[in-house]
């Protein structure tokens, strides 16, 4: 007697299919969305500001902008929900279960404020935990819950295929996890 086995046919396997791919478009537009909103803030705080001030933002207001950023990051960590979400060590989130959406508002709140303030990091956080609440919210609302990390996973694959320029980083980041 043959295993039972997932055909690429099946109903089951392409709504699969549907679904990562819905969770891939979705998290590719809210990279653009956060990246946008990222530049605009930057703008804002780098250029117009200095700009209508008639300062130079190099010497003081440097180190003004990134000691106020700071601060704020701090008081951030401790009010919005999730605490900012997932540390490094905590592998940003990656392989977990499910994390609830208001998490990634937290996180996506922090990141922005940090990075505008002069923080050099990325962007990747932020959106790594969009991809985790997206996918475990999409797994909810078609009642299996059981797929939040495949659908997470697959929110994640596409973000760092954004990022990266290439869908090989996210196929080894994979792995590593």
């Amino acid at each position: 007697m043959e295993a039972a086995a997932t055909h690429l046919r099946t109903r089951t396997y392409l709504t699969l299919l549907l679904a990562a791919a819905g969770v891939g478009i979705a998290l590719a537009l809210a990279t653009l969305g956060f990246l946008g909103a990222y530049q605009g803030l930057h703008d804002v705080v780098w250029e117009w500001l200095p700009d209508k001030l008639g300062i130079d933002p190099h010497p003081w207001y440097a180190l003004v902008v990134t000691t106020l950023g700071g601060l704020a990051v701090g008081l951030l960590l401790v009010v919005v929900p999730g605490g900012g979400g997932p540390g490094p060590a905590d592998g940003h989130g990656l392989g977990v279960e499910g994390a609830p959406p208001i998490d990634a508002v937290g996180m996506v709140v922090v990141s922005l404020v940090s990075l505008t303030a002069g923080a050099s990091l990325g962007p990747e956080a932020a959106l790594i935990s969009i991809a985790i609440a997206v996918g475990t919210l999409l797994a909810s609302r078609v009642r299996k819950p059981e797929l939040g990390r495949v659908f997470g996973m697959s929110g994640v694959g596409s973000v760092h295929s954004g990022l990266f320029g290439s869908p090989l980083a996210p196929a080894v980041m994979t792995l590593e996890v």
